[in-house]
């Protein structure tokens, strides 16, 4: 879906407020939710999110540790990220999360 419709259609469709996912936005809730015992994405953790690209390649991630930034948990800790901080910009990023963590 992602690759064979148009952004705008997407965004569209699902009434988004923006067009843009953010990886920073990995980061905030990784540092929100550090505060708190219980946690709306326990698997996310912050090893997870720190990797060097080698020039010219993208930086690898295996499978176990992108379905633990990729999964339900992540999705729904945006939305209520995005509630709790009232920046519409996280329900992009959930929306992204959701959608790939279904293919």
């Amino acid at each position: 879906m992602l690759i064979t419709n148009k952004v705008a259609d997407i965004v569209a469709e699902w009434t988004l407020p923006s067009d843009q996912v953010k990886a920073c936005h990995l980061q905030d809730l990784l540092n929100v939710q550090d505060r708190f015992e219980l946690k709306a994405a326990p698997r996310l953790r912050k090893e997870f999110l720190q990797f060097e690209a080698r020039k010219g390649h993208f930086a690898s991630m295996d499978v176990g540790t992108s379905r633990s930034v990729i999964n339900r948990r992540t999705g729904t800790g945006f939305q209520l990220f995005s509630v709790e901080t009232q920046d519409p910009s996280y329900l992009t990023t959930a929306c992204f999360v959701d959608l790939v963590n279904r293919s």
